[in-house]
């Protein structure tokens, strides 16, 4: 349930952060996205965040925990599920997404 939860919304993040990368402000991305208003500030705080080669990246990563869990890979799903949620949280910016 918590990959499926994460693989979600990095799915209803994706399109949101093409839209910032190609020059639309975050506001507008959000708006048009038809964000649950509950939602919109950690959206808009992932889209400055997130480039959408990042979500994309992080969506692999959640086929790959799948897998291991499945247990088609070797590795500790929990630990990869950690990485994951850290680099997702990570402080880096999106040097295209409006403030």
């Amino acid at each position: 349930v918590v990959l499926w939860a994460f693989a979600r919304e990095i799915r209803l993040l994706i399109p949101l952060a093409l839209e910032v990368s190609r020059g639309r402000p975050v506001e507008q991305a959000v708006a048009a996205g038809k964000v649950w208003a509950q939602h919109k500030e950690p959206v808009s705080a992932a889209l400055r965040r997130l480039t959408p080669q990042r979500l994309n990246r992080a969506l692999a990563s959640c086929r790959r925990i799948d897998a291991i869990a499945k247990g088609v890979e070797k590795d500790d799903p929990w630990r990869e599920l950690e990485r994951l949620a850290l680099s997702l949280a990570s402080p880096r910016t999106n040097p295209r997404a409006a403030v």
